[in-house]
């Protein structure tokens, strides 16, 4: 008897880099999950109210607000109050990880990012949800 494939989760990452964003939406559609991208944090904002990512991997360092900025206002949208944060960012010493912490992230992974890692991560907790369905973006709401 097969175990039935968990859905693909919805991943939303927020990254200013564009080769590091590209690099990470391909990635994660390539491991079958469905994911969005946004270079700051008001295009992640504006696109998490249509697309309701089950996991954000939110860079830190954005230039118009910071990822703890971003975050905070992205968890009282409607339908993201169960979503898993990320943290993304370059700064890896044990109070940039406690902070982020701190701020509700989940996890907290070091620019460059090992990508074994993030599959690991979103394998985990694919198996460990059972997400709803959600719309796919056409690309005018992408950020």
């Amino acid at each position: 008897m097969s175990q039935a494939r968990p859905r693909p989760l919805r991943v939303l990452v927020v990254e200013d880099r564009d080769d590091t964003r590209d690099a990470f939406r391909v990635l994660i559609g390539l491991w079958g999950h469905v994911c969005e991208a946004a270079a700051t944090g008001a295009a992640a904002l504006r696109l998490a109210r249509a697309f309701r990512p089950d996991v954000v991997v939110m860079d830190i360092g954005l230039p118009d607000m910071d990822g703890y900025e971003t975050a905070c206002a992205m968890r009282k949208l409607p339908g993201l109050a169960g979503a898993v944060f990320v943290a993304l960012t370059a700064n890896g010493c044990d109070d940039d990880r406690e902070r982020s912490r701190a701020e509700g992230f989940a996890a907290h992974l070091v620019k460059p990012t090992n990508p074994a890692e993030l599959r690991e991560m979103l394998d985990r907790l694919a198996s460990e949800r059972t997400p709803a369905p959600g719309p796919r973006l056409s690309p005018e709401l992408r950020g």
